[in-house]
Order: structure tokens, then C-alpha cells, then sequence
């Protein structure tokens, strides 16, 4: 809660002609609009160019954000709008560059040995293999720690479609690790 009185606060802020303000709304935010756009584009460049845009219009919509949801989940919605129109617009492929999906692991990668570090491998593989829309929602889910609700707002999608995108994505990992020899409960 004292996080989003504090976003509240900078909201006002700005919208009262102090636009520096804004600046904490993007540190706050930027890894999260950053990782998103990396998620669905596969390329850091397109990415930071998708999250640029983002936090310009979001500053220059800042007065037409109705407090309705949480701002980040607002935020997280125009780049997923964002990113998914860049997509469009780009009918190339995309080669998946291994150095941006390092930072977005779904296992924490601290302290492990060399076991764990072949399962964590099976594991990014496996959610590789996994649609785009399901890796974005196994992200913003386990690593971004959004909750059912706010992924719906963020992707447009009701609250037991993404229950059941979990699901079956959970399920699809499990079979994929199966195959790699590995049993363990995702």
C-alpha cells in the first residue's frame, strides 16, 4: 500500500508541473517494462526501444491514468500494447540471444551446483519450446510475482483464461522435463 501512495504522490506530482517526478515512476518501473518487452520482441535493442515509448507516452497519458488498476499494471499494459505492435510490424524472425534471457531465469540461480545447473538449463530449454504468450505469462507470473488479476488487465484476457495458461503451461513443462529425464514438480 505504501507503494502505491508513494506512485500516487509522483503521479501528482508531475500532473501539478514538476515532470522531474516522473523520473522515479521509471526507475521503479523499467526493469519490469524492460523485461516485458524482451519477453515478446526476443531482442534487447527492439526491447529498450519498445520501453522508451512506453514511459513516453505513459508520461504524455499520465493525465488520463484513472487510478483504477495499479499504475504499474497500466504501465505494464501499454508495453505489452507497445511491444506486441512492434511485433507486428516486424515480420522478420528473431534469433533469441542468449544474454537477455539470463536475468530472466525461473529458478533462482545464486547458489547451486552442478546438477541444479543441468536442471536449470532443461528448464530455460523447455520454456523456450513454450508459445510466446505462455513464456510472457510464466514471466510476468513467477518472476515478476504479478498476481492472476493484474496479468489479465495487462494482456487483455479474462481472469480463468490465465488460471488455465498457467495450467497448461505448468503441465507442458512438466511433460517437456519428463522427456529430459528430469521428474521434478514445476
Amino acid at each position: 500500500m505504501l507503494q502505491e501512495e508513494l506512485e500516487q504522490n509522483c503521479i501528482n506530482r508531475v500532473l501539478n508541473g514538476e515532470p522531474e517526478a516522473f523520473r522515479l515512476l521509471v526507475e521503479r518501473h523499467e526493469d519490469h517494462v524492460l523485461g516485458i518487452a524482451i519477453q515478446i520482441l526476443k531482442g534487447r535493442e527492439e526491447a529498450e526501444e519498445v520501453a522508451q515509448d512506453v514511459f513516453l507516452k505513459a508520461y504524455r497519458s499520465l493525465d488520463k491514468y484513472a487510478g483504477k488498476s495499479k499504475f504499474g499494471t497500466w504501465l505494464y499494459r501499454i508495453t505489452y500494447n507497445e511491444a506486441i505492435s512492434k511485433l507486428r510490424g516486424n515480420k522478420k524472425q528473431r534469433a533469441v540471444l542468449a544474454d537477455d534471457f539470463d536475468e530472466y531465469d525461473f529458478v533462482d540461480t545464486e547458489v547451486y551446483d552442478e546438477e541444479h545447473e543441468e536442471q536449470l538449463l532443461s528448464l530455460e530449454e523447455a520454456v523456450q519450446k513454450l508459445k510466446e504468450p505462455d513464456q510472457l505469462l510464466l514471466n510476468l507470473y513467477y518472476q515478476q510475482d504479478k498476481k492472476v488479476k493484474e496479468i489479465a488487465e495487462i494482456i487483455g484476457m479474462s481472469e480463468s483464461n490465465i488460471k488455465i495458461r498457467l495450467h497448461r503451461s505448468r503441465s507442458t513443462l512438466q511433460e517437456l522435463l519428463k522427456k529430459k529425464g528430469h521428474g521434478e514438480q514445476v
